[in-house]
Protein backbone atom coordinates (compact mmCIF):
# COMPACT_ATOMS: atom_id res chain seq x y z
CA UNK A 1 0.00 0.00 0.00
CA UNK A 2 1.32 3.40 -0.94
CA UNK A 3 0.63 6.67 0.82
CA UNK A 4 -1.81 7.60 -1.98
CA UNK A 5 -4.11 4.69 -1.12
CA UNK A 6 -4.41 5.39 2.60
CA UNK A 7 -8.01 6.46 3.40
CA UNK A 8 -8.48 9.95 4.74
CA UNK A 9 -10.69 11.02 7.63
CA UNK A 10 -13.15 12.25 5.02
CA UNK A 11 -13.31 8.76 3.48
CA UNK A 12 -14.05 7.25 6.88
CA UNK A 13 -16.69 9.90 7.45
CA UNK A 14 -18.49 9.15 4.19
CA UNK A 15 -18.29 5.42 4.90
CA UNK A 16 -19.84 5.93 8.34
CA UNK A 17 -22.53 8.16 6.85
CA UNK A 18 -23.47 5.50 4.30
CA UNK A 19 -23.75 2.85 7.00
CA UNK A 20 -25.99 5.16 9.05
CA UNK A 21 -28.18 5.82 5.99
CA UNK A 22 -28.30 2.08 5.25
CA UNK A 23 -29.62 1.39 8.75
CA UNK A 24 -32.04 4.33 8.44
CA UNK A 25 -33.48 2.84 5.24
CA UNK A 26 -34.03 -0.50 6.98
CA UNK A 27 -35.80 1.26 9.84
CA UNK A 28 -37.85 3.35 7.38
CA UNK A 29 -39.19 0.25 5.60
CA UNK A 30 -39.92 -1.45 8.92
CA UNK A 31 -41.89 1.55 10.14
CA UNK A 32 -43.66 1.95 6.79
CA UNK A 33 -44.93 -1.62 6.98
CA UNK A 34 -46.04 -0.95 10.56
CA UNK A 35 -47.98 2.09 9.34
CA UNK A 36 -49.62 0.14 6.50
CA UNK A 37 -51.02 -2.54 8.79
CA UNK A 38 -54.20 -2.09 10.80
CA UNK A 39 -53.05 -4.16 13.76
CA UNK A 40 -50.38 -3.69 16.43
CA UNK A 41 -47.24 -5.15 14.85
CA UNK A 42 -45.43 -5.62 18.18
CA UNK A 43 -48.30 -7.67 19.60
CA UNK A 44 -48.73 -9.65 16.39
CA UNK A 45 -45.05 -10.59 16.24
CA UNK A 46 -43.99 -10.98 19.83
CA UNK A 47 -47.12 -11.52 21.94
CA UNK A 48 -49.25 -13.60 19.60
CA UNK A 49 -46.27 -15.30 17.94
CA UNK A 50 -47.68 -14.95 14.42
CA UNK A 51 -45.27 -17.13 12.43
CA UNK A 52 -46.54 -16.28 8.91
CA UNK A 53 -46.29 -12.55 9.59
CA UNK A 54 -42.82 -12.97 11.13
CA UNK A 55 -41.60 -14.91 8.08
CA UNK A 56 -42.67 -12.16 5.72
CA UNK A 57 -41.32 -9.32 7.87
CA UNK A 58 -37.91 -11.00 8.22
CA UNK A 59 -37.81 -11.73 4.47
CA UNK A 60 -38.59 -8.08 3.67
CA UNK A 61 -35.70 -6.87 5.82
CA UNK A 62 -33.26 -9.40 4.37
CA UNK A 63 -34.36 -8.60 0.82
CA UNK A 64 -33.87 -4.88 1.42
CA UNK A 65 -30.41 -5.45 2.90
CA UNK A 66 -29.37 -7.72 0.01
CA UNK A 67 -30.65 -5.25 -2.58
CA UNK A 68 -29.04 -2.20 -0.96
CA UNK A 69 -25.55 -3.66 -0.38
CA UNK A 70 -24.14 -2.62 -3.82
CA UNK A 71 -24.97 1.00 -3.01
CA UNK A 72 -22.56 0.90 -0.07
CA UNK A 73 -19.56 0.29 -2.33
CA UNK A 74 -17.14 3.09 -3.10
CA UNK A 75 -17.66 4.75 -6.49
CA UNK A 76 -16.97 8.48 -6.46
CA UNK A 77 -16.24 8.49 -2.76
CA UNK A 78 -18.29 11.64 -2.21
CA UNK A 79 -21.80 13.07 -2.04
CA UNK A 80 -22.75 11.29 -5.26
CA UNK A 81 -22.53 8.04 -3.32
CA UNK A 82 -24.86 9.41 -0.67
CA UNK A 83 -27.35 10.63 -3.28
CA UNK A 84 -27.33 7.26 -5.05
CA UNK A 85 -27.87 5.43 -1.76
CA UNK A 86 -30.82 7.63 -0.81
CA UNK A 87 -32.41 7.64 -4.28
CA UNK A 88 -32.10 3.97 -5.11
CA UNK A 89 -32.69 3.00 -1.47
CA UNK A 90 -36.05 4.78 -1.54
CA UNK A 91 -36.89 3.02 -4.82
CA UNK A 92 -36.10 -0.34 -3.21
CA UNK A 93 -38.50 0.45 -0.38
CA UNK A 94 -41.29 1.23 -2.87
CA UNK A 95 -40.62 -1.91 -4.92
CA UNK A 96 -40.60 -4.23 -1.90
CA UNK A 97 -43.83 -2.83 -0.51
CA UNK A 98 -45.50 -3.10 -3.91
CA UNK A 99 -44.18 -6.63 -4.39
CA UNK A 100 -46.33 -7.83 -1.50
CA UNK A 101 -49.49 -7.03 -3.44
CA UNK A 102 -48.16 -8.78 -6.54
CA UNK A 103 -47.40 -11.94 -4.59
CA UNK A 104 -50.79 -11.75 -2.87
CA UNK A 105 -52.38 -11.93 -6.31
CA UNK A 106 -50.18 -14.88 -7.26
CA UNK A 107 -51.01 -16.94 -4.17
CA UNK A 108 -54.63 -15.69 -4.14
CA UNK A 109 -54.33 -14.10 -0.72
CA UNK A 110 -56.09 -10.71 -1.02
CA UNK A 111 -55.70 -7.92 1.47
CA UNK A 112 -52.11 -6.80 1.10
CA UNK A 113 -49.92 -6.01 4.07
CA UNK A 114 -52.92 -5.43 6.30
CA UNK A 115 -53.95 -9.08 5.86
CA UNK A 116 -50.60 -10.64 6.71
CA UNK A 117 -51.90 -11.55 10.15
CA UNK A 118 -54.38 -13.90 8.45
CA UNK A 119 -51.93 -15.41 5.97
CA UNK A 120 -51.41 -19.14 5.89
CA UNK A 121 -47.89 -20.40 6.52
CA UNK A 122 -47.69 -21.67 2.95
CA UNK A 123 -48.56 -18.24 1.52
CA UNK A 124 -45.99 -16.65 3.82
CA UNK A 125 -43.29 -19.09 2.70
CA UNK A 126 -43.94 -18.25 -0.96
CA UNK A 127 -43.84 -14.54 -0.12
CA UNK A 128 -40.56 -14.98 1.76
CA UNK A 129 -39.00 -16.88 -1.14
CA UNK A 130 -40.17 -14.24 -3.62
CA UNK A 131 -38.80 -11.45 -1.46
CA UNK A 132 -35.37 -13.05 -1.10
CA UNK A 133 -35.23 -13.77 -4.83
CA UNK A 134 -36.27 -10.18 -5.57
CA UNK A 135 -33.52 -8.92 -3.26
CA UNK A 136 -30.97 -10.87 -5.30
CA UNK A 137 -32.35 -9.48 -8.57
CA UNK A 138 -32.29 -5.89 -7.30
CA UNK A 139 -28.79 -6.43 -5.92
CA UNK A 140 -27.63 -7.48 -9.38
CA UNK A 141 -29.41 -4.62 -11.14
CA UNK A 142 -27.64 -2.10 -8.89
CA UNK A 143 -24.21 -3.68 -9.41
CA UNK A 144 -21.65 -2.69 -12.04
CA UNK A 145 -21.29 0.47 -14.04
CA UNK A 146 -22.36 2.00 -17.37
CA UNK A 147 -20.78 4.44 -19.85
CA UNK A 148 -23.16 7.25 -18.83
CA UNK A 149 -25.54 8.18 -16.01
CA UNK A 150 -28.54 7.84 -18.31
CA UNK A 151 -27.57 4.34 -19.36
CA UNK A 152 -26.88 3.40 -15.74
CA UNK A 153 -30.36 4.49 -14.64
CA UNK A 154 -32.09 2.92 -17.63
CA UNK A 155 -30.26 -0.40 -17.44
CA UNK A 156 -30.83 -0.67 -13.69
CA UNK A 157 -34.56 -0.01 -14.04
CA UNK A 158 -35.04 -2.26 -17.08
CA UNK A 159 -33.17 -5.27 -15.72
CA UNK A 160 -34.75 -4.90 -12.28
CA UNK A 161 -38.21 -4.98 -13.85
CA UNK A 162 -37.28 -7.88 -16.14
CA UNK A 163 -35.89 -9.83 -13.22
CA UNK A 164 -39.02 -9.34 -11.12
CA UNK A 165 -41.27 -10.25 -14.05
CA UNK A 166 -39.16 -13.37 -14.61
CA UNK A 167 -39.70 -14.42 -10.99
CA UNK A 168 -43.46 -14.00 -11.29
CA UNK A 169 -43.48 -15.93 -14.57
CA UNK A 170 -41.34 -18.67 -13.04
CA UNK A 171 -43.80 -19.08 -10.16
CA UNK A 172 -46.66 -19.42 -12.64
CA UNK A 173 -44.78 -21.95 -14.73
CA UNK A 174 -43.77 -24.02 -11.72
CA UNK A 175 -47.41 -24.74 -11.00
CA UNK A 176 -47.77 -26.10 -14.53
CA UNK A 177 -44.65 -28.29 -14.76
CA UNK A 178 -44.44 -29.64 -11.20
CA UNK A 179 -47.13 -31.23 -8.98
CA UNK A 180 -47.15 -28.54 -6.27
CA UNK A 181 -50.79 -28.83 -5.26
CA UNK A 182 -51.98 -25.43 -6.46
CA UNK A 183 -55.68 -26.07 -6.84
CA UNK A 184 -57.87 -23.06 -7.59
CA UNK A 185 -59.69 -21.82 -4.51
CA UNK A 186 -57.68 -23.99 -2.11
CA UNK A 187 -54.79 -23.13 0.19
CA UNK A 188 -51.61 -24.66 -1.31
CA UNK A 189 -49.86 -27.30 0.80
CA UNK A 190 -46.89 -26.08 2.83
CA UNK A 191 -44.64 -28.68 1.17
CA UNK A 192 -45.42 -27.32 -2.27
CA UNK A 193 -44.83 -23.77 -1.06
CA UNK A 194 -41.42 -24.72 0.33
CA UNK A 195 -40.34 -26.27 -2.98
CA UNK A 196 -41.62 -23.21 -4.85
CA UNK A 197 -39.72 -20.87 -2.55
CA UNK A 198 -36.52 -22.89 -3.01
CA UNK A 199 -36.78 -22.72 -6.79
CA UNK A 200 -37.51 -18.97 -6.66
CA UNK A 201 -34.46 -18.30 -4.49
CA UNK A 202 -32.35 -20.52 -6.74
CA UNK A 203 -33.58 -18.66 -9.80
CA UNK A 204 -32.80 -15.37 -8.07
CA UNK A 205 -29.22 -16.56 -7.63
CA UNK A 206 -28.97 -17.58 -11.28
CA UNK A 207 -30.50 -14.33 -12.55
CA UNK A 208 -28.13 -12.38 -10.35
CA UNK A 209 -25.21 -13.79 -12.33
CA UNK A 210 -26.89 -12.75 -15.59
CA UNK A 211 -27.76 -9.20 -14.52
CA UNK A 212 -24.78 -8.21 -12.36
CA UNK A 213 -21.77 -6.53 -13.91
CA UNK A 214 -20.99 -3.62 -16.15
CA UNK A 215 -23.49 -2.63 -18.82
CA UNK A 216 -22.05 -3.38 -22.26
CA UNK A 217 -25.06 -2.92 -24.55
CA UNK A 218 -28.76 -3.67 -24.80
CA UNK A 219 -28.50 -6.47 -27.35
CA UNK A 220 -26.01 -8.62 -25.50
CA UNK A 221 -27.52 -7.78 -22.11
CA UNK A 222 -31.09 -8.71 -23.02
CA UNK A 223 -30.04 -11.84 -24.90
CA UNK A 224 -27.89 -12.98 -22.00
CA UNK A 225 -30.73 -12.38 -19.57
CA UNK A 226 -33.25 -14.32 -21.69
CA UNK A 227 -30.93 -17.27 -22.20
CA UNK A 228 -30.00 -17.38 -18.51
CA UNK A 229 -33.63 -17.23 -17.41
CA UNK A 230 -34.75 -20.07 -19.69
CA UNK A 231 -31.71 -22.23 -18.94
CA UNK A 232 -31.84 -21.47 -15.23
CA UNK A 233 -35.54 -22.22 -14.86
CA UNK A 234 -35.36 -25.46 -16.83
CA UNK A 235 -32.18 -26.47 -15.04
CA UNK A 236 -33.71 -25.95 -11.59
CA UNK A 237 -36.80 -27.93 -12.57
CA UNK A 238 -34.50 -30.76 -13.66
CA UNK A 239 -32.68 -30.51 -10.32
CA UNK A 240 -36.00 -30.90 -8.47
CA UNK A 241 -36.83 -33.97 -10.53
CA UNK A 242 -33.37 -35.48 -10.04
CA UNK A 243 -33.48 -34.93 -6.29
CA UNK A 244 -36.93 -36.50 -6.30
CA UNK A 245 -35.76 -39.56 -8.25
CA UNK A 246 -32.20 -40.07 -7.00
CA UNK A 247 -31.81 -38.67 -3.49
CA UNK A 248 -35.29 -38.97 -1.97
CA UNK A 249 -35.99 -42.57 -2.92
CA UNK A 250 -38.81 -43.44 -0.52
CA UNK A 251 -41.42 -41.09 -1.97
CA UNK A 252 -42.14 -38.97 -5.02
CA UNK A 253 -42.76 -35.24 -5.16
CA UNK A 254 -46.46 -35.78 -5.84
CA UNK A 255 -46.73 -37.85 -2.64
CA UNK A 256 -44.73 -35.30 -0.65
CA UNK A 257 -47.08 -32.51 -1.68
CA UNK A 258 -50.28 -34.57 -1.38
CA UNK A 259 -49.38 -35.66 2.16
CA UNK A 260 -47.86 -32.24 2.95
CA UNK A 261 -44.57 -33.71 4.18
CA UNK A 262 -42.50 -30.72 5.19
CA UNK A 263 -39.09 -32.27 5.88
CA UNK A 264 -38.59 -33.88 2.43
CA UNK A 265 -39.70 -30.59 0.88
CA UNK A 266 -37.15 -28.67 2.98
CA UNK A 267 -34.38 -31.07 1.91
CA UNK A 268 -35.38 -30.74 -1.74
CA UNK A 269 -35.57 -26.96 -1.53
CA UNK A 270 -32.18 -26.67 0.19
CA UNK A 271 -30.51 -28.85 -2.43
CA UNK A 272 -32.01 -26.77 -5.23
CA UNK A 273 -30.61 -23.59 -3.66
CA UNK A 274 -27.23 -25.25 -3.15
CA UNK A 275 -27.02 -26.26 -6.82
CA UNK A 276 -28.13 -22.80 -7.92
CA UNK A 277 -25.48 -21.21 -5.71
CA UNK A 278 -22.81 -23.24 -7.46
CA UNK A 279 -24.22 -22.68 -10.94
CA UNK A 280 -24.46 -18.93 -10.38
CA UNK A 281 -20.72 -18.67 -9.78
CA UNK A 282 -19.77 -20.26 -13.10
CA UNK A 283 -18.48 -17.60 -15.46
CA UNK A 284 -19.20 -18.07 -19.18
CA UNK A 285 -16.70 -16.24 -21.44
Amino acid sequence: MTIDTVPTWGDYGFAALKVVLFVALLVALWELVNALTRFDDEKELFDRGNLPYALVRVAIVLAQAIATVPLLGVTDGGWNDVGALLGWGAAIVVVLVGLNFVVDALVRHPGGLAALDRASVSSAVVKAGMYLAAGLVLHAALSGSAPSLGQAIASTAVFAVLGLVALVLAYRLLGLVLPLGRRRGATPPLAGAIVSAGVLIGLGLVLRSAIAGDFSGWGSGLLGFAVTFVAGFLGLVVVVLLVDLVLIRSRRLRQIVAQDEVLPAVVMSALVVAVALGASTVVVV
